[in-house]
């Protein structure tokens, strides 16, 4: 199982652990992971065994070495689908059979849409995302540029080229590169498996051709094909400031004959677009909710299967007059903040009306980058009965989630569900984990808490702040209101236990092996 935040130990590690324990119905599980994890800390938080597990250290760096790595597994589960960014280049690509886990997807652009006419759209598009060849830069190549002739990208001279070869397929080649460089190089280009071509580039050469035949994997994996060369300083050459040790020029990249072909070549066109073909290298997509299901089928045109985050109870005691809201501290322009500035003001609005005797405690961890935002909330909570615990230890969660009577989660406030669905919270973890110790979940009207949430009947929903108050203030007024909706929410978390994670990670398990 790879995952390259272990050490966040946050609701996405929890999420992946539950599946790693579901596994282990099945056989051994190793866990892929960066350098330097303190293991005990994230067990701690996460209230996790992590004993059943092995651990390997992997190049989370290198998505084409991640890609070697997987064939040494019977299954590949990758719980964080892109291993450097959001885009498709960093996403590994299974050598066995594969379940991707996605918390939420990014948005593909397929950038077709510039290009002119719909025909040759509709053909670029289907060529390029389902049947026919078509490549992508790997790693080792810089930003393109252009100077006076065609456009290039600059290799550090080990650079890799990704070809998308239909299986069992040979295809003629040709690699355009470049002569701007102070001395000449000879530029070997070769397969994991064998050398393919070679050529000499001299300064000032123009344009020279590569040619050579690559045949297509069986398993419809990328071929990359490594190019080669001498290095030098970009400030001998380029720009007397640029410090970057630089190889060959490449301009494109053609594969086959034909109109398509050559546009494909000529244009680089759907570079990110290529999330589509690695999505479908995986035999199965599982999501952690009905919500992130939805985007997953409109962005990445694949259906998903829905496995919900296995959430461990936690014990309730005599509940306390106290309100409780568990996450991260960031602000909204960093993604699905938590809120806690709003919440904070929707507090100060509850006691300035007159409420006494309650306090509101917010728990989470805090990056460095986000001090500032951390300091806003600080601010606005002075004077008020308001705890902040910033990376609080599990022990002092538990008591927390344990004594608090109502639970608040406003990730998605004042967001657009439609334009910024990535802002919504996704499933919710902590939400399940104060319904399970008996607390009553008020959660926005939108994301996976309003899926998780039966309104009404375990909680409520609310789409203001005002809102969130009034709906607050009746539960706080009403004991035997308060008192049925705990009862309900703890009845209602047992919907994603460790036992129904398993089950529905099963079906997940049949799909695979299915599609053989």
């Amino acid at each position: 199982m790879c995952n390259r935040y272990w050490a966040t130990a946050g609701g996405g590690e929890g999420y992946a652990l539950g599946i790693a324990q579901a596994l282990l119905r099945h056989g051994d599980v190793e866990l892929l992971t960066p350098d330097g994890v303190d293991w005990d800390v994230v067990g701690e938080r996460l209230g996790t065994d992590l004993d059943p597990f092995g651990r390997r250290v992997a190049p989370f760096d290198d998505p084409l070495r991640m890609s070697q790595l997987s064939a040494g597994y019977d299954l590949f589960v990758n719980t964080t689908f892109a291993t450097i960014g959001t885009c498709a280049t960093d996403m590994v690509l299974p050598r066995v059979p594969g379940i991707l886990v996605v918390h939420f997807p990014f948005r593909v652009d397929d950038g077709v849409n510039g290009i002119r006419g719909a025909t040759l759209r509709a053909a670029l598009r289907t060529h390029v995302l389902d049947r026919g060849p078509a490549y992508e830069w790997g790693p080792g190549f810089t930003a393109r540029e252009r100077g006076d002739g065609p456009s290039f990208c600059w290799t550090d001279g080990d650079a890799q080229v990704l070809l998308w070869i239909p299986a069992g397929r040979s295809f003629a080649v040709e690699i355009t590169l470049g002569s701007d460089r102070p001395s000449a190089t000879k530029v070997e280009l070769s397969t994991e498996d064998e050398p393919l071509a070679a050529a000499k580039v001299e300064p000032g050469g123009g344009w020279p051709v590569v040619r050579f035949t690559v045949r297509g994997r069986e398993d419809r994996s990328p071929v990359p094909v490594r190019i080669v060369s001498d290095t030098f300083r970009a400030a001998e050459q380029v720009d007397p400031d640029d410090y970057r040790m630089l190889g060959v020029q490449v301009a494109g990249v053609r594969i086959g004959n034909g109109p398509v072909a050559r546009a494909v070549g000529r244009a680089l066109v759907l570079e990110r677009a290529f999330t589509l073909r690695r999505v479908r290298l995986y035999r199965a997509v599982a999501v952690n909710s009905e919500f992130t299901r939805s985007w997953v089928r409109r962005w990445w045109r694949r259906d998903a299967r829905v496995v919900y985050p296995a959430v461990q109870a936690r014990r309730g005691t005599a509940k306390s007059p106290l309100i409780l809201s568990v996450g991260r501290f960031f602000p909204p322009s960093r993604g699905h903040s938590k809120r806690q500035l709003e919440l904070v003001l929707a507090f100060r609005r509850m006691v300035e009306s007159g409420l006494t005797g309650w306090e509101l405690h917010l728990v989470g961890g805090c990056q460095p980058e986000d001090r500032g935002y951390l300091e806003q909330v600080r601010a606005a909570a002075a004077s008020l009965p308001v705890s902040i615990h910033v990376d609080a230890p599990g022990s002092v969660l538990s008591e927390l989630y344990a004594r608090a009577a109502v639970y608040w989660h406003a990730t998605g406030l004042g967001e657009d569900p439609a334009r910024a669905p990535q802002r919504q919270e996704h499933f919710g973890v902590s939400v399940v984990e104060a319904m399970s110790a008996g607390a009553v979940p008020l959660v926005y009207a939108g994301g996976g808490p309003a899926e998780t949430v039966v309104e009404g009947a375990e909680g409520f929903h609310f789409r203001t702040a005002a809102e969130l108050a009034e709906r607050t203030r009746a539960v706080i007024d009403d004991p035997r209101l308060r008192s049925t909706l705990s009862a309900a929410a703890e009845r209602g978390a047992a919907r994603y236990s460790p036992g129904a994670m398993a089950d529905r990670l099963d079906s997940v398990l049949e799909e695979v092996h299915a599609r053989r």
